[in-house]
């Protein structure tokens, strides 16, 4: 065991998804070279009780509010050579919900992290004849400014300013740099109408395939989402897995998961929709077990995707 592993069996964090303090030594935080100096030396630390996975130490907020206020993180994952990708998210998130729920009541919608609003964007394209209210928290200065004047949204900085009820809550690809998702998870459970829900997206599990995992600081898998929405007044409809299988994007070269992948691809290119699902699933079931996986490979095996999506109610 190295040093690092050994200085984290008895850490005093706790975890930000269930409370517990039964935490464990999971693996180094990679970070690449170049990274800022927060990130560096940190560690991940799983947690016993609902197995959610977090970089420990934990920061706190004003550590994170003065991260992000230097960096250009998130003006680089909303620029303008980034759109087409952003609008087709929104649009595989919109028909995601609408699989899921009725679109025809919904009328105040809530985005946080909105980011320069292609979710409302892709909504009022979808159903332009609706007269929708738009509200969203987002701290970027061109970015608030175009909320305002592209949809009339009313803009806040913080989601801990946000009043009132809403029909339909967005959060996508912004619990992962939170320090205390649990606080955002009862604000929602206020916040929702009685026929309301909320739909989440974040990464899967992404601790098992990016080399570098800066800025994430907390690692979801469907097992510590239901945790933390359950946990705080919530109700899952519905948790699934989307985009890119896992196994694709592993970069071990460990035989296993190189057989894996290679099955993997098999599997997405040919056998879908030529065989029937169930011999689709024991066919890479079957490798599967004949592999001697490790816990990380077991991560990335089968049809678990990048994408990690819910939809949550009261």
């Amino acid at each position: 065991m190295d040093k690092l592993a050994a200085s984290s069996k008895n850490t005093q964090s706790k975890c930000i998804v269930c409370g517990s303090e039964r935490l464990k030594h999971f693996s180094r935080y990679n970070t690449a070279k170049e990274t800022e100096g927060i990130f560096i030396g940190r560690r991940l630390v799983r947690c016993q009780s609902c197995s959610h996975i977090q970089i420990e130490p934990m920061f706190t907020e004003d550590e994170l509010d003065q991260y992000y206020s230097q960096s250009k993180y998130w003006s680089e994952k909303h620029s303008d050579d980034r759109t087409h990708k952003l609008q087709s998210k929104a649009f595989s998130q919109i028909a995601y919900i609408e699989s899921k729920t009725s679109l025809n009541d919904i009328e105040r919608v809530l985005d946080i992290g909105a980011g320069y609003g292609r979710f409302f964007q892709e909504l009022r394209a979808l159903l332009p004849e609706r007269e929708f209210k738009f509200t969203a928290v987002e701290g970027g200065p061109d970015a608030v400014t175009y909320l305002k004047e592209t949809f009339d949204a009313k803009i806040h900085k913080s989601y801990k300013a946000v009043k009132g009820k809403f029909d339909l809550i967005v959060i996508s690809h912004f619990m992962e740099h939170m320090s205390n998702p649990s606080e955002l998870m009862r604000l929602i459970s206020r916040s929702l109408t009685s026929s309301g829900v909320c739909f989440i997206e974040v990464p899967n599990k992404d601790y098992a395939y990016r080399k570098n995992l800066t800025p994430h600081i907390s690692f979801f898998s469907p097992e510590s989402l239901t945790h933390c929405s359950t946990n705080n007044g919530l109700k899952v409809v519905d948790i699934t897995t989307a985009g890119t299988p896992l196994i694709l994007l592993d970069r071990s070269n460990a035989p296993h998961i190189r057989l894996l992948r290679a099955a993997a691809r098999f599997y997405e290119k040919i056998l879908i929709g030529r065989l029937d699902q169930q011999y689709n699933e024991i066919f890479l079931n079957t490798l599967i077990k004949r592999s001697k996986m490790t816990e990380r490979s077991t991560a990335v095996a089968g049809r678990d995707r990048y994408r990690l999506q819910a939809l949550l109610k009261l």
